[in-house]
């Protein structure tokens, strides 16, 4: 299950358009990332458990990282 929906990002975060089909994918590896970063602190299982304000702040850097994706491109590779 995603914590971030399209209609979300779309309406509410106003992120960068992002092609549906590609929506998904770009949302899954954000989550991926996010989790890295909180050192899985931060997934989809224990979303719920988390405090509201770092629900949300969880949820904008989710959607700050398919804005990136949506930017740049889901396949960038780090050098």
């Amino acid at each position: 299950m995603a914590i971030v929906t399209e209609t979300y990002y779309k309406q509410t975060y106003l992120g960068e358009p992002i092609a549906d089909a590609d929506f998904a994918r770009a949302e899954a590896r954000a989550e991926r990332i996010i989790a890295q970063i909180t050192h899985g602190r931060a997934t989809a299982e224990t979303f719920a458990a988390l405090p509201v304000f770092l629900q949300n702040a969880v949820t904008d850097a989710i959607c700050a990282q398919i804005e990136y994706y949506a930017y740049y491109g889901v396949d960038v590779s780090i050098s």
